[in-house]
């Protein structure tokens, strides 16, 4: 009897200690979501904007930074093959801000 005892508390406890790690997460996200605002700031500084100017800027924002990483990953290349890459790097912004304008319909 004492070893099935045992064996019960030992499946038990990581059952209970994840129970209790995934409360402690939801509960950290929540108070990390709340810690932003803070006493007096007006609530639309917290609504995303979904007019199409605002569907742009956050393409635009994606396009940025997917030019950056393109134009960091370039500069670790070698020297010769460094300016074919920021070429197609500086072509893929391109076509990204124009599949931006062209989806958000803002330009």
């Amino acid at each position: 009897m004492n070893i099935n005892l045992t064996n019960s508390i030992m499946t038990s406890v990581p059952i209970i200690c994840l129970f209790i790690l995934s409360i402690s997460a939801s509960y950290a996200q929540s108070n990390q979501d709340a810690s932003i605002a803070q006493p007096g700031d007006p609530a639309r500084w917290y609504q995303e904007d979904m007019t199409p100017h605002g569907y742009f800027l956050t393409l635009k924002k994606e396009a940025m930074n997917v030019y950056q990483d393109s134009s960091k990953k370039c500069m670790s290349e070698e020297k010769s093959n460094r300016k074919q890459c920021m070429i197609e790097a500086k072509n893929t912004f391109k076509q990204d801000m124009d599949a931006a304008k062209e989806k958000s319909g803002s330009y």
